[in-house]
């Protein structure tokens, strides 16, 4: 039976001996579901993992050489950016990684990038700063960071416009 919980808005099954007809109040349907969601949570044990999602932007000019369209002239974005990171575990206050840990580092390299012209720093001499470049480089640059037994940088996807993005995912 699919649902329509009034208060999270989400759609949720249910078996029958737990739903006894649709007069639920809301906040106990969403009860319901915490106390699903965590009981597959025990029961999924060591396949548990966390996706830990930052987002950032930052200004800048580029151009693309070797292009026949438009871009091939000097112009500029206001990229944005999201980072998304995965955690096994969490720490002892059920925290897999502080936001503001990710969020600082991400900005600090994002502040290397912010109101330049891309074409003229060292990380594009012999790369075109497309927004794949760039998110291969912001990837790589967090990977330094962040990678050990337990983070690890999922994907870096960039937005050059409201309706473009690339995905950048490592292997």
């Amino acid at each position: 039976m699919m649902l329509l919980c009034e208060l999270c808005r989400e759609r949720t099954q249910f078996c029958r001996e737990r739903i006894y007809s649709f007069l639920i109040q809301p906040c106990y349907l969403s009860q319901i579901m915490r106390q699903m969601r965590s009981r597959q949570n025990i029961e999924i044990g060591t396949n548990n993992m966390y996706k830990i999602n930052v987002n950032s932007s930052f200004s800048a000019a580029h151009y693309l050489d070797n292009y026949s369209g438009a871009c091939k002239y000097l112009h500029g974005h206001n990229w944005k950016v999201r980072l998304q990171l995965t955690a096994q575990n969490t720490d002892e206050i059920g925290m897999a990684i502080d936001f503001k840990l990710v969020k600082d580092n991400l900005n600090m390299l994002l502040d290397r990038l912010d109101h330049k012209h891309l074409n003229e720093l060292e990380f594009f001499s012999n790369l075109n700063p497309t927004s794949e470049n760039i998110a291969q480089l912001i990837y790589r640059e967090m990977q330094s960071c962040f990678e050990n037994d337990n983070i690890k940088i999922s994907e870096v996807e960039i937005w050059e416009s409201e309706n473009n993005s690339v995905i950048y995912c490592g292997m």
